[in-house]
């Protein structure tokens, strides 16, 4: 009887840890689709709160007007791609859903979470306007723990997007901005025992649709009162982003509002151009740990330096153009599950843009 008790124990205890796994190192796929960029994906949520990210959409709308590289606007391409990327056929048969005894078997060859995104996006910035058309972004996460009677906790997803902003100053200090996004997506989402899943797998590995608008909001003030300040020029700002209609809502990855605050410096420095920030992002499904985050950026001539950090992630990015041609690479530690676990997910990232 003790026997069985600790089986059942062990069992609940691995299915919560898998569950817990799943939401960390797939939870911000849904959270972040509109943000395909090296820089924002280096700084996270620290980007709704920067203001040196000049050339691609900013990620809080009201940003805009800070485009003082092309002022008749700037038309770009961009290729995001990264991590176990040879791995890009699992994104395509578990969203096919054509063969999932195959799917199944490959699951139990990983002995290491197996992780994924790629994106390409088109869009355009002005002044204080930008337009950006995401075609096609696929994301894929998976980890089996436990080889001897697996736990899977899988993830894929397929999504298009479409966005608008327009923003920029309102007075001397405040500016206000709108983003208008569309996005359709159909995704795989799920954790459950493969050896029990078995005789009814026809019934896991589930694509679900989803279709959304969401409208927006962006403010930011400038405190430049004193001369000390203007030196420094600090930021204070104010966004929400995930705030519209949602055709069908899922309790497992549900779409809820976020709102991120966040302050930024700009210290005067001799040679190039240095931004810190600080956000903190409130929302029912992000963890304590993650809800602050720091990030800085660099920029010298034709090189950007990026950094960002919380207690459960840490990134650093860099990039490097010559004329309208600018390749860079991202390196982002995670870590997967509760802080008891241990379990670290190293993930790489190359960017390829043309902007013109």
């Amino acid at each position: 009887m003790r026997i069985l008790i600790l089986f059942f124990i062990f069992i609940s205890c691995a299915w919560a840890q898998a569950a817990s796994v799943l939401k960390s190192g797939a939870s911000h796929f849904f959270e972040n689709g509109d943000r395909s960029f090296l820089s924002h994906s280096v700084l996270g949520p620290v980007c709704s709160t920067v203001r040196t990210i000049r050339a691609e959409p900013t990620c809080n709308p009201a940003l805009l007007g800070e485009n003082q590289m092309w002022s008749h606007g700037v038309f770009g391409a961009n290729l995001f791609f990264g991590n176990d990327i040879d791995t890009l056929y699992k994104n395509r048969d578990l969203i096919a859903g054509e063969d999932k005894m195959k799917l199944a078997q490959s699951l139990l060859s990983e002995t290491e979470p197996v992780s994924f995104e790629a994106s390409t996006l088109i869009w355009w910035r002005a002044e204080k306007m930008a337009l950006s058309f995401q075609p096609q972004r696929m994301t894929y996460f998976s980890d089996v723990r436990n080889q001897s009677y697996p736990d899977v906790a899988i993830h894929g997803m397929q999504e298009q997007s479409l966005q608008g902003q327009i923003g920029g100053f309102v007075s001397e200090n405040w500016r206000a901005g709108l983003q208008l996004r569309f996005l359709d997506r159909r995704f795989v989402y799920e954790e459950f025992n493969l050896f029990e899943a078995l005789p009814t797998l026809d019934e896991q590995f589930q694509v679900k649709n989803q279709r959304a608008v969401f409208v927006e909001p962006g403010v930011a003030y400038e405190l430049n009162q004193t001369e000390d300040l203007q030196q420094w020029q600090p930021l204070l700002s104010l966004s929400a982003s995930q705030t519209g209609w949602v055709d069908r809502n899922y309790d497992e990855i549900p779409v809820e509002p976020i709102v991120d605050a966040g302050v930024s410096i700009s210290p005067p420095i001799a040679l190039g151009e240095w931004e810190l920030g600080l956000n903190y992002r409130w929302t029912a499904n992000v963890s304590e740990a993650r809800k602050f985050r720091w990030g800085t950026l660099y920029r010298l001539d034709f090189i950007e330096l990026y950094a960002g950090y919380d207690p459960d992630e840490w990134a650093l990015g860099l990039s490097a153009n010559v004329r309208a041609l600018s390749a860079g690479w991202m390196y982002k530690r995670t870590q997967l599950g509760d802080s008891a676990a241990k379990a670290f997910e190293d993930s790489h990232f190359f960017e390829l843009r043309l902007a013109f």
